[in-house]
């Protein structure tokens, strides 16, 4: 060092007499200066080149390129301006330097302002590089370099460039107005790039291609660019984008192509020309969180082509054409808290595609469609808010989707429809709130197999829930649909097997719920209440619906109103009470539908009312307290055929309970129509009708009122009582009617009333009138014919015939028995049994038998019934004359079942063989046989046996003498002697001895006149009788003795 400084007198002065003669500036006159702190300063402004680390040591200026102590290159300014080279350029070193305050320009095209190649452990900062023909700053192969605080401007090959280079960090630097990219990236890992500008270039702001991964930038600006602001192209995965601008570029702010498991976070990429954010062909994994993408020209963040299982978190993409947009096959991706709102076409959009993605809690607000998927599958969208779009579209738009689920979304004051599904199919919406949207909350066209479970859409401007055109096999449950300007609900047109249960459709400016040309459809449990015209309303054409337990009240017109050919449906339990109008209606051809179990009261005009509808069936039904004036009824039929009412009740309505007018061939059974503001049941010019065993009593008018050419009715078994005119009234002109076994009693006028001159022909057969205060029968017409009637205790008496018709064995006193069953007439009318028949019920039992053995006179199935349970029916009981209410009717221990079913035996009669045993008896104690007086076949009978103590299932005995008088038991039993005594009558002589002597051994007094034998003499006379018996003992036993001995030779 000493030596150095000794001669640096003499380098002074050279210089000073050297440097006026040269150029100044050109690399030849560079002077090399090393001051006291090492730095290596280049005084002259031309390029140079550093190629190795011995480079740095050449300029001798006492630093090593140790991290401490690194070279310093500073302060140079350099044209590079024809001359065909790089500004700066250093290669293949690895020492520590820091290149700074330099400025490079003017380099020919395809040269760099400053290159580094195969170079780590350098720092440039604070440079200029601009107007270079190529790149301002190059980075090739090069490691842990840190680039700071430079600026490239106005260069024709871009700002920056890092190509095969990793672990290197730019801070602070721009790259404006270049002429291709801001900062290009190339095959490069683990770089940070943070704080950077990199504006107005022709080309992307940061432009990262093929293979660049791991990655970190943070806090730059990419904006006004002609290409992207970032674009992320080809295998750039695992980046982190953090905190970035790229604003007004003229495609996209962000793009990534290709790219998988990168995250940008709050980054803004605002007023591009096209997209904000957008990630292209197969970019998979990444996580877009906080990210702003608003007031681009087009889309706010766009996904397209393959671009899966990316998360979108908390982003805003406000004010574009379109906010997010998924497009074609982007599946499995997750949006949550996004912000799309006021977009002029779409806020959300799922497209092509593009399925089993997840968008919880988004916000789509103010946009032409809020959210909108199109030909995409297994989508799931819970919690969004689609609210207030309003350039003509709707909340949220599924068009040819299939099996996606919407949970808890609103979409509220939308301009058309809340959620719409347009050709989808098998989706679920569950929980969703579609209100005052200027359309329909819920509008479904061409859909199939959907659910839509516990959603609400009300105070919509059209219908709650809409389902348009061919919409079938639909499932609605528990949604609500009230308080919308038109309907409730809606099925427009071919909507076929749908079903909707416990839905809500009240206070509707419409309907509550309408289907039109709609068939198989279910409607149970629903609720239509308070609607301005209909509760439930079928309008054209629907066919095979079922609508069971259904409210259907206070609505301004009708319950349930079935219009123009709605034919075979079904309506059971539904209750349609205090509507405006009728309760239910069917009008104009609406055949074969069937009404059962309803209940339809209190309505304003009639409980169930049916004009020109044919082989309808009725059964079951209330329609009660109905009407405001008279001209209304329970149930009213207007030029109605075939139909078929059952078990129906009509009390207590303001006009008539059941009204027919114009009505043929229709069949009323047991209904009740009591307590009506005029007649119970009234025909008017129906013809060839049947009423069997319906009930109209205490009525205001008549019971039963036929009027105005009726003609060839059946009323039969029919009470009519206690009304307040007739009980039965044909009026003006009715002809050939047939009333038979109606019962009309306590009526205020005529039982029953044949009223005008021209009422003729009429069958009155077999009725019960009685208790009637103005005649049983009152008659004007002529040519009727009474027949069996039973007309007893009316007044003033008992008929008033003013006409020539014909009375026959009609019936005026209540104690006789016509029939002849064992009831009295007055006890048939109060067994309610025909005084006429004596089987009422024709089960072969006749009535009186019935009644005193306490069976039903009017049930047949009671004759094979066993009441007893003793193995007979009631029919076997009255058939053997036994009693059917004890199984032992004699009382002999044996159930008549078993008496006549097994043993044969007479069932009232103790001893049926008259052995003098009982047959229980016999069967049960002896073993004898009932039906045979003589078991053993010894003559003897059993009785008589079993009372002497003999054997009655032994013959031998009737052989022997008990007694020993003389007398074997059988001579015994046919003398009716004692078997077991001597002498039967104690008159000292033996049985035997009287009946030898021919007197009666029964008779004390009748015994022989000579002396009773000795017992002596009788111990002579059986001593003689055995041996006589042993002597032919003997003979018997030798003539076996000596009988010869066969030989086997002679077999």
């Amino acid at each position: 060092m000493r030596k150095k400084i000794k001669h640096l007198p003499i380098i002074c002065i050279l210089i000073l007499v050297i440097l006026p003669l040269c150029r100044f500036g050109q690399p030849e006159d560079a002077i090399l200066a090393c001051e006291q702190d090492c730095k290596l300063t280049i005084k002259a402004d031309s390029p140079f080149n550093i190629t190795t680390n011995a480079d740095f040591d050449l300029y001798d200026s006492g630093g090593n390129g140790q991290p401490g102590t690194p070279w310093i290159l500073e302060n140079y300014v350099i044209n590079a301006s024809g001359l065909g080279v790089h500004g700066i350029l250093i290669n293949n070193t690895d020492v520590f330097f820091i290149l700074r305050n330099c400025t490079v320009t003017n380099a020919d095209t395809g040269f760099r302002g400053i290159m580094l190649e195969n170079v780590t452990h350098g720092t440039i900062t604070n440079n200029t590089a601009n107007y270079n023909g190529g790149l301002g700053i190059l980075l090739v192969r090069s490691n842990n370099n840190t680039v700071s605080n430079n600026t490239a401007l106005d260069n024709g090959g871009g700002g920056y460039l890092l190509d095969y280079s990793d672990n290197n960090t730019l801070t602070g630097n721009t790259a404006n107005n270049n002429t291709w990219h801001g900062i290009r990236i190339n095959l490069s890992d683990n770089n940070t790039l943070s704080n950077n500008t990199f504006i107005g270039n022709s080309g992307h702001g940061i432009y990262l291609w093929v293979n660049c991964s791991w990655n970190t930038l943070t806090h730059n600006t990419a904006n006004s660019n002609g290409g992207v602001g970032f674009l992320f192209e080809f295998f750039c995965n695992n980046n982190t984008l953090i905190n970035n601008t790229a604003n007004d570029n003229t495609p996209f702010g962000i793009w990534l192509n290709n790219c998988d498991k990168n995250t940008l976070t709050n980054n803004t990429a605002n007023n591009n020309a096209m997209y904000g954010i957008r990630l292209e062909d197969d970019c998979d994994n990444n996580t877009l969180t906080g990210n702003a993408a608003n007031d681009n020209t087009e889309r706010g963040i766009y996904l397209d082509i393959d671009c899966d299982n990316n998360t979108l978190t908390n982003n805003t993409a406000n004010n574009n054409l379109y906010g997010i947009w998924l497009d074609d096959d982007c599946d499995n991706n997750t949006l949550t808290g996004n912000a799309a709102n006021n977009n002029t076409l779409l806020g959300i959009c799922l497209s092509y595609d593009s399925d089993k993605n997840t968008l919880t809690h988004n916000t789509a607000n103010n946009n032409g469609y809020g959210i909108y998927l199109y030909i995409s599958d297994k989508n799931t969208l819970t919690n969004n808010t689609a609210n207030n779009n309003r350039y003509g579209w709707h909340g949220i738009y599924l068009d040819d989707c299939r099996n996606n689920t919407l949970t808890n979304n609103t979409a509220n004051d939308n301009i058309q429809n809340g959620i719409y599904l347009n050709n989808c199919d098998n989706n679920t919406l569950t929980g969703n709130t579609a209100n005052n949207n200027t359309e329909h909350g819920i509008y479904v066209n061409n859909c199939d197999k959907n659910t839509l479970t516990h959603n609400t859409a009300n105070s919509n401007k059209n219908d709650g829930i809409n389902l348009g055109f061919y919409c079938n096999n639909n499932t609605l449950t528990n949604n609500t649909a009230n308080d919308n300007t038109q309907r409730g609900i809606y099925f427009i047109n071919n909507c076929d097997n749908n079903t909707l249960t416990h839905n809500t459709a009240n206070g509707n400016g419409g309907d509550g719920i309408r289907l039109g040309d709609c068939d198989n459809n279910t409607l149970t449990n629903n609720t239509a209440n308070n609607n301005s015209f209909k509760g439930i309303f079928l309008g054209g054409n629907c066919k095979w619906n079922t609508l069971t337990h259904n409210t259907v009240n206070d609505n301004t017109q009708y319950g349930i109103y079935l219009y123009n050919e709605c034919e075979k449906n079904t309506l059971t339990y539904n209750t349609a009470n205090s509507n405006g109008w009728d309760g239910f209606f069917l009008e104009f051809d609406c055949h074969n539908n069937t009404l059962t179990g309803n209940t339809a009261n209190n309505n304003t005009m009639n409980g169930i009312y049916l004009d020109q509808s044919n082989n309808n069936t009725l059964t079951n039904n209330t329609a009660n307290d109905n009407g405001w004036g008279f001209s209304y009824s329970g149930i009213c039929l207007i030029d109605c055929d075939n139909n078929t009412l059952t078990g129906n009740t009509a009390n207590n309505n303001k006009g008539h309970g059941i009204l027919l007018v114009t009505c043929d061939k229709n069949t009323l059974t047991n209904n009740t129509a009591d307590n009506n503001g005029r007649d119970g049941i009234h025909l008017g010019a129906c013809h060839n009708n049947t009423l069997t065993h319906n009930t109209a009593n205490n009525n205001t008018r008549h019971g039963m009122y036929l009027e105005n050419d009726c003609d060839d009715n059946t009323l039969t078994h029919n009470t009519a009582k206690n009304n307040t005119q007739h009980g039965i009234c044909l009026n003006d002109d009715c002809d050939n009617n047939t009333l038979s076994y109606n019962t009309v009693n306590n009526n205020t006028e005529s039982g029953i009333r044949i009223q005008g001159l021209n009422t003729e022909y009429n069958n009155i057969t077999g009725n019960f009138i009685m208790f009637n205060e103005f005649y049983g029968i009152n008659t004007e017409g002529g040519s009727n014919y009474f027949y069996r009637n039973c007309i007893w205790l009316n007044t003033p008496d008992q008929i008033l015939d003013t006409a020539n018709n014909t009375w026959s064995e009609n019936i005026y006193d209540d104690g006789g028995d016509w029939d002849g069953d064992g009831l009295l007439n007055r006890d048939e009318l109060s067994n309610e049994t025909s005084p006429f028949l004596n089987d009422t019920d024709s089960d072969v039992l006749p009535d009186g038998w019935e009644v005193t053995n306490s069976l039903d006179p009017l049930n047949a199935s009671d004759a094979v019934d066993d009441f007893d349970l003793d193995g007979l029916t009631n029919l076997d009981e009255y058939n053997n004359g036994t009693d059917p209410n004890d199984m032992d009717t004699d009382g002999d221990g044996l159930n008549d079942g078993a008496e006549l079913l097994i043993y044969s035996t007479n069932a009232t009669n103790t001893d049926t063989d008259g052995d003098g045993l009982s047959d229980g008896v016999e069967i049960l104690t002896h073993g004898t046989n009932a039906v045979n007086p003589d078991t053993d076949d010894d003559l003897m009978l059993d009785g008589w046996e079993i009372q002497h103590s003999l054997d009655p299932l032994k013959a031998i005995d009737a052989l022997v003498d008990y007694d020993g008088d003389g007398l074997k038991n059988l001579e015994e039993f046919n003398y009716n002697t004692d078997p077991r005594d001597t002498d039967s009558d104690d008159d000292g002589y033996s049985d035997w001895a009287e009946v030898a002597a021919g007197t009666d051994p029964l008779n004390p007094n009748s015994h022989p006149t000579e002396s009773a034998p000795t017992d002596y003499t009788l111990t002579i006379i059986l001593g003689l009788i055995i041996v006589a018996i042993a002597v032919s003992a003997a003979i018997i036993i030798h003539g076996l003795l000596v009988r010869p001995k066969s030989v086997k030779g002679n077999k």
